[in-house]
């Protein structure tokens, strides 16, 4: 088997038509969160399965596309196999059949990315309880999962791929059909792979800080958030959305 490292490259390509939902199929999708473990994640994958990673974006003609392979690791990829194509937007993924297509979403406790994404701002976090309008986009995220096929989606948590990595991967190649020969590997190199992918952030995202808890605590932000503020992020999700909430996110009350 040839390998081929893949670096990305500045322009956009369509590997298929993305604009005709109905004709998708067999195809693996990630969505998640800003800033909830996206790029790990991507790692991860990439490392234990040689999958491509694209990303979804949109041309100048309003047209969805996928760009060529994310590998900011330069990581070995096998371009035969099929690609994950990774999205933020809830709204593409939704516009394929859930039956003939898998789904893989990352959820991460809700107060840390809401606070990491209003810059760890206790008031900016008061002020979007107030607004709603982060809270019910992060439950967007799980209203498309649920409304998935049962058959063809998996939720894996943040937290769970921090603390029980192995496990957890291990679940994401079964879901994927994947073999466990790269595993032992990257457990072995974990540290490394980790520490790569967080230098990676100051070449991709120059204008965000990159990670600030880099994986080594999962209540980093939050836990500077008083506790009546989060309680009222706990009751806001519950009151609002209550079946998701029970279904997904108890683990974080």
């Amino acid at each position: 088997m040839r390998w081929l490292v893949l670096i990305l490259l500045p322009v956009f390509v369509c590997t298929m038509d993305f604009n005709d939902p109905k004709s998708v199929q067999d195809q693996d999708f990630f969505l998640s969160f800003w800033r909830s473990g996206t790029n790990w994640l991507f790692t991860c994958i990439q490392a234990t399965t040689r999958k491509p990673v694209r990303y979804i974006v949109k041309n100048r003609d309003g047209k969805f596309c996928s760009n060529p392979c994310i590998n900011h690791l330069r990581l070995p990829i096998n371009i035969s196999k099929s690609p994950l194509y990774h999205t933020h937007s809830c709204t593409f993924v939704s516009r394929f059949p859930s039956q003939c297509n898998r789904l893989l979403l990352i959820v991460r406790n809700y107060k840390e990315v809401i606070m990491r994404n209003v810059l760890d701002n206790p008031k900016a976090f008061e002020d979007a309880i107030k607004e709603e309008t982060l809270f019910d986009y992060y439950a967007e995220y799980l209203a498309t999962y649920d409304a998935w096929d049962p058959q063809n989606r998996l939720l894996i948590y943040y937290e769970d791929l921090l603390k029980s990595p192995r496990q957890t991967l291990k679940t994401v190649l079964n879901f994927f059909s994947e073999l466990e020969e790269n595993l032992d590997h990257f457990m072995e190199n974990h540290e490394k792979y980790r520490h790569k992918t967080l230098h990676s952030y100051h070449q991709q995202y120059l204008d965000t800080g990159g990670s600030m808890s880099k994986g080594d605590d999962p209540h980093f932000h939050s836990k500077h958030l008083p506790e009546k503020l989060q309680k009222s992020a706990d009751q806001l999700l519950q009151t609002k959305f209550p079946v998701l909430y029970a279904r997904y996110l108890q683990c974080y009350l």
